[in-house]
C-alpha cells in the first residue's frame, strides 16, 4: 500500500457525526483544510512530542496509541477503529503530542488542520459537546486502566484486555494478538502473559485455534463480574 494523499469532498465529512451539524460555510472551510491520507500497516501516523498541527479521523482500518519508554519498550494504551478520532486534545491545548499513533492495518484517515478544527468546535455548540463527550470517555477509560494496573492482579488485567481487543465471529469471541502485543497492552512481560495464557487454557477458559485465542463462555461470565 503506497502512502497516498487526496483532496477531500463534503461527502466524506458527512460520514462523521461531528460534521453533520456543520453549516454549508463551515463545511467549505473544513473541506478546504482537510485531506484524505492512507498509511500502510505499521506506519507511524503521529509521533510523541510532535506539535499538534492536525486532527485525525479514521475512515478505514485501525491503529493503536502507544507510549515509548526511554529503554525502547512500548506500552499500548488504547486501540482505535473506524470512526474514532485522535489528536484533538493537543490541538485544543496547543501542547506537544503525549503519545504516538501507529497503524494496525492499512488505514485511511481524514486529516484536518488543527486550528480550523478548533475554530469549528468553538463556533458550533453541538460539535463542542461531541468533542467533550469523546474526551471524557477517553479520560474515563484511562482512569479505569490505571486503577486496574494499580489494584488488579495480572490475570484479571489480561482478561479485561482480551475482551477489549476481541472480535466476534459466528457468535464467538476471538483475539488475534501475539503474547508480546498483549504484554505491551498489559504493561508486563511476554513471559508473564504466556504464563497466564497457559493457565487460562489449562482451566478451559480459552481455546487456541491457528494462533487465535477463543474466549470460552465461562470466561465471559467471569469477565462480567470483574
Amino acid at each position: 500500500m503506497r502512502l497516498e494523499t487526496y483532496l477531500i469532498n463534503s461527502d466524506y465529512l458527512n460520514e462523521i457525526e461531528i460534521f453533520r451539524y456543520a453549516s454549508n460555510n463551515e463545511l467549505d472551510l473544513l473541506r478546504n483544510a482537510s485531506i484524505i491520507k492512507s498509511f500502510p500497516k505499521g506506519k507511524i501516523v503521529i509521533n510523541e512530542n510532535e506539535l499538534p498541527s492536525h486532527v485525525f479521523f479514521i475512515l478505514a482500518g485501525s491503529c493503536h496509541v502507544q507510549l515509548n519508554g526511554r529503554s525502547g519498550k512500548e506500552i499500548i494504551i488504547k486501540d482505535l477503529y473506524e470512526g474514532d478520532c485522535f489528536g484533538e486534545l493537543g490541538a485544543f491545548i496547543n501542547a506537544k503530542r503525549c503519545a504516538s499513533v501507529v497503524a494496525n492495518s492499512d488505514s485511511t484517515f481524514i486529516i484536518i488542520n488543527a486550528n480550523v478544527y478548533v475554530s469549528y468546535c468553538n463556533n458550533n455548540i453541538k460539535a463542542a459537546q461531541i468533542t467533550i463527550n469523546r474526551l471524557a470517555k477517553s479520560l474515563s477509560k484511562i482512569t479505569k486502566d490505571y486503577q486496574s494496573l494499580a489494584m488488579d492482579n495480572l490475570t484479571h488485567r489480561l482478561v479485561r484486555i482480551l475482551f477489549e481487543v476481541s472480535k466476534k465471529n459466528n457468535n464467538k469471541l476471538y483475539v488475534k494478538l501475539t503474547h508480546n502485543q498483549l504484554a505491551n497492552r498489559a504493561s508486563t512481560t511476554r513471559e508473564s502473559v504466556s504464563r497466564v495464557i497457559s493457565e487460562l487454557r489449562k482451566n478451559g477458559l480459552i481455546h487456541i485455534h491457528d494462533h487465535e485465542i477463543e474466549l470460552d463462555n465461562t470466561l465471559i461470565e467471569i469477565h462480567s463480574q470483574l
